[in-house]
């Protein structure tokens, strides 16, 4: 496993690894061979570097955000009003984030290896990192523990209407 992120541009360990270290199975997207969305949570957290050819199809490199957080360097959570103002700020690198997991579910897609577990999965992970603001938040203005686990549970609803929604009328690819 890779302890940070690549420095590379493009996210291939070197010039002459184009498997990410996996020589047996020759996937470029390690994280959803196996659906279970386990290794797809090491690419958000920093795990593992961003699978070659990623910059050229997202036109960004990942940058680490904060403690155990990888993602988009701009963008902000997309939740079109529904939760309050502070939550949107406390949560923003975890948005970022699972914004770069959704990229690498569409860069995964383009070769045939998306996974709708591993879609889920992404979304426990901002679940997870929304989970570690209010965990730790104290008193933010108004914006409290509570407040914090409320917006929290919208946004996770959120995620799960949207992929049923998505899986049920699509293919499921966010």
């Amino acid at each position: 496993m890779i302890a940070a992120i690549e420095p590379i541009e493009g996210g291939c360990a070197n010039d002459y690894d184009y498997v990410s270290g996996d020589p047996v199975n020759g996937s470029i997207w390690l994280a959803l061979v196996s659906g279970s969305g386990v290794v797809a949570c090491e690419y958000m957290t920093g795990g593992r570097a961003a699978p070659c050819g990623f910059r050229a199809f997202s036109h960004y490199s990942p940058r680490r955000l904060g403690k155990g957080m990888v993602g988009r360097r701009s963008g902000s959570c997309s939740t079109h009003g529904l939760i309050a103002a502070d939550a949107v700020r406390a949560f923003t690198n975890g948005c970022k984030s699972h914004d770069y997991g959704y990229d690498l579910l569409r860069f995964a897609a383009e070769s045939g290896q998306f996974s709708l577990a591993d879609r889920r999965a992404a979304d426990s992970q901002l679940n997870t990192f929304m989970g570690g603001v209010c965990g730790s938040t104290g008193y933010i203005g108004w914006f409290n523990k509570g407040r914090c686990q409320l917006n929290r549970a919208a946004v996770s609803s959120g995620l799960r209407a949207n992929t049923s929604y998505d899986a049920t009328f699509g293919d499921g690819v966010p």
